[in-house]
Parts: C-alpha cells; structure tokens; sequence
C-alpha cells in the first residue's frame, strides 16, 4: 500500500473528498480553469521550486522566478497576482544556502506500506564556521487574504492545526539516517496575491513528536485500508470539488450520474 502525506491531510479533513480524490481518482471537469485559487497556488509552488533547484546565485533568483513563473501560460490577471505572490517572497527564502526542493521521498515501513511525501523546501542550517546545526522544513500556502491580520488569522491555523510539515520532517528523519542527530524545526510562510507576506517561527519538532507522528501515520494507513466513509457536512463543503457527489443525498441527485457527468479522471502526474 503507497500512502501520501496529502493523503493523510485528506483523510482527517473529509473521507468522502479522500475517496473521490485519492480512492476513484476523479477531477472535476475543467477544473484547472475554474479554480483560480488553485491554478495561482500551483504555479507558484513550482516557480519556487524551479529556481531553488536552478538558480545557484541568491542575488539572481528574484528574478529568474519572474521569469519562471511566465512559462506557465496563466492569463494576466492571474500572472500579476502569482507575480505579487512572488515579490512577497522574503529574502531569507532567496538567500538559502542549497535549499532542496522536489525532493521526493519514499519510506518503506512495516506490513507494506510506503508512505510518500515532497517537502516544498527544506534545508540544512549552518553556524558561522559552516557546521551543521539544524534541520528546516518550510511548508509554502498562497492565498487570497485582503490584509494581513486576516493573513496572521490563517498562519495561526496553520501553525497550531497543521501537521504536514511534521510528518515531512518525520520523513527526513527516517530517510536520511546522517540527518538524525541534529535538531529539526517546521516553519511556515503564507504568501499572499495582494503582495504580502507572513511567515511563522521555527517551532521545534522533538524527537517525541516524530515518534508520535510516525505511529500516527501508519495507524492511519492501517485504517485507510477499509475505512469507513462517513458523511460529514459543513461548510467547507461549500469550497470543495466533489461537494456535487456528496450532497447528493440533500439535493435527490444521483451520485453515478453526477459523477459521470461533472467529473473524469485525473491525469496521471510523473513526480
């Protein structure tokens, strides 16, 4: 069984989304188009990417994310607020000293079970005499906040609810063994399509708290495996794609045929 960190985010969030998304696959049609939010968010994750692994020189990589990020074809409206997501971006993330992004990882545990996880950025902390001395996992959110205490409102969540850098350090931890004896950290950095940005602390990730998340991950996949697909309303459903399918059972539609009609599979994506 191969898990996904994402998946695990899903799966705590709403197990009907899990299983339209993760278990059947499907997309809704033209979805790449309609969700704007979504279409900005990407294009800048991989522009960010791109230049991390691309532009070795720090002072240059402001503006080969420019660059970059008008590869991706988006029309101009989004393009300008991708282009403030991105001159939002702090100096620290610039001036990283061989930051590693892409970096897929695939971790092999107990009953055959591979859980997989892609970190946005992490990278290895030096003192002034270039030693080693910590380990950082950033976990980049863009977003449509009209100011920054809505901004600041969204990182609080972010960094008391959030586990997906957690579990990304969870995974270093168990891949790469040379890592192990230095301290990790989980940070997050919120940029914004107005042009702003807010980021959070480094907060310590002991070594209690992998050990936690690691039994978390895979009581999770175990459960995964024949999970029981409860319904679970709110209102977040009003934001979700597959919100169609699952309140179906409000509206006297017919799932198979909204799925047939609404939905098809998802492109398969070589990561």
């Amino acid at each position: 069984m191969r898990v996904s960190v994402t998946e695990f985010e899903k799966y705590l969030e709403c197990r009907q989304a899990w299983h339209y998304s993760h278990r059947l696959k499907l997309r809704k049609i033209d979805t790449e188009r309609a969700s704007e939010p979504l279409v900005v968010g990407r294009a800048v994750a991989e522009t960010l990417e791109r230049t991390l692994l691309l532009e070795p020189d720090p002072a240059k990589r402001a503006a080969f994310s420019e660059t970059e990020i008008r590869t991706h074809d988006l029309d101009p409206v989004l393009e300008e607020r991708a282009l403030k997501c991105l001159a939002a971006t702090p100096d620290w993330v610039w001036e990283m000293e061989r930051p590693v992004a892409e970096d897929k990882m695939e971790v092999k545990y107990p009953n055959d079970l591979t859980i997989v996880g892609i970190p946005d950025i992490w990278y290895i902390e030096k003192n002034a005499e270039g030693e080693q001395i910590a380990v950082h996992v950033v976990e980049v959110k863009t977003g449509g906040a009209a100011s920054m205490p809505d901004a600041r409102r969204r990182m609080d969540n972010y960094v008391h609810f959030g586990m997906q850098p957690t579990r990304y350090c969870t995974l270093l931890y168990d891949t790469y063994p040379w890592l192990r004896d230095l301290p990790f950290y989980r940070r997050y950095l919120y940029l914004a399509t107005k042009g702003f940005s807010v980021e959070s602390e480094p907060w310590a990730v002991n070594q209690t708290m992998i050990d936690r998340t690691r039994a978390d991950m895979l009581s999770l996949a175990e459960e995964m495996v024949a999970p029981r697909i409860a319904r679970s309303e709110g209102r977040r459903c009003d934001w979700c794609e597959y919100a169609p399918i699952t309140l179906a059972h409000l509206t006297g539609g017919e799932p198979d045929d909204i799925i047939g009609t609404l939905y098809e599979p998802k492109p398969r994506r070589e990561r």
